[in-house]
């Protein structure tokens, strides 16, 4: 931001609003059993699928993961109106979350790098500090 002509200020033309969200999940996916391909029992050779809808001849996959959501909101105080956004969503490993710092350091300027404007521009929030 500071590239782009913004500076700190008391009284600000723009606030920058950080919120990170991490949650628990799980994945349930199915396919069809890699196991069934001989056929049900063996005597169907392959050519059609026992009673679709059973379950036969699936596998169900569970896979449990930690899921981060990272929003950057900057708002234009005088107008009381959000001004841009900018979200990122993935998942959260072991490594990320024992280096949560070094990681947002250096995931912050990525996601301030979308911003479009500049300071003076004449756009909302955008006027010279």
């Amino acid at each position: 931001m500071q590239a782009r002509g913004y500076t700190m200020s008391e009284t600000p033309d723009l606030l920058v609003n950080f919120n990170v969200k991490v949650a628990d999940k799980t994945k349930v996916t199915t396919s069809p059993s890699s196991s069934m391909h001989g056929g049900y029992y063996g005597y169907r050779g392959g050519f059609y699928s026992p009673w679709a809808g059973y379950g036969y001849g699936t596998e169900t996959h569970v896979s449990q993961y930690t899921e981060g959501t990272f929003n950057i909101d900057l708002v234009d105080p005088k107008l009381k109106r959000l001004v841009w956004e900018c979200v990122g969503v993935g998942r959260i490993t072991d490594d990320k979350l024992e280096n949560i710092e070094s990681n947002v350091n250096a995931g912050v300027p990525r996601f301030f790098a979308l911003y479009p404007f500049v300071a003076g521009d004449g756009t909302p929030g955008s006027a010279k500090k």
